[in-house]
């Protein structure tokens, strides 16, 4: 019995986070449409979504609808989460143009994030950055990489030493060894 209400208790609570965390997505919106937009842009649905996994939001143009990824915002915070909700903005403003070179000038007048940090199962153990063009990477083992991005534009596609990515930090460290005897 006393499992049943604490259960339903926690699922109250987080109904309760939620409502706060979809009542700051509001704000923000409506701060991002004043000052930006001029208040031009029609306001749309934003939606927490449990399910997504592998996004951290997503637009809809027919519906108007922003969906953003509540684990997302377990993983990653209301700041992370709001940043997102600025891409989605910039989706919502240019709903034609996709990832393109006027989107991306958006997105930086926005202060939103072209890329969502990422969130998996098997949490990543090193941040890795291109010292050419700054593209961070991160990865689960200690790897010898090179960014493809600047290996392709420089290097025709084949590996350089020059673009080898730098370990910018250890997220995680490792285990140490079992003393199994």
């Amino acid at each position: 019995m006393n499992f049943r209400k604490d259960s339903r208790r926690s699922k109250n609570q987080n109904n309760d986070e939620q409502k706060k965390v979809l009542d700051k997505c509001y704000r923000e919106f409506v701060r991002v449409n004043r000052k930006f937009f001029d208040a031009q842009l029609p306001t749309p649905v934003i939606a927490l979504n449990q399910r997504f996994t592998a996004r951290a939001g997503a637009f809809y143009p027919r519906t108007k609808k922003i969906a953003l990824s509540w684990k997302y915002y377990l993983a990653w915070g209301l700041k992370e989460l709001l940043g997102v909700l600025r891409h989605e903005i910039g989706h919502l403003a240019l709903p034609k143009e996709g990832h393109s070179r006027k989107f991306k000038e958006l997105l930086e007048k926005l202060e939103a994030p072209r890329y969502s940090k990422p969130f998996t199962k098997h949490p990543f153990r090193y941040e890795w950055e291109c010292p050419n063009c700054g593209v961070k990477h991160w990865t689960r083992k200690r790897v010898v990489l090179a960014c493809g991005k600047c290996c392709d534009r420089y290097n025709q596609g084949h590996f350089a030493k020059n673009f080898q990515l730098q370990m910018v930090k250890e997220l995680r460290p490792r285990r140490p060894p079992s003393k199994n005897l």
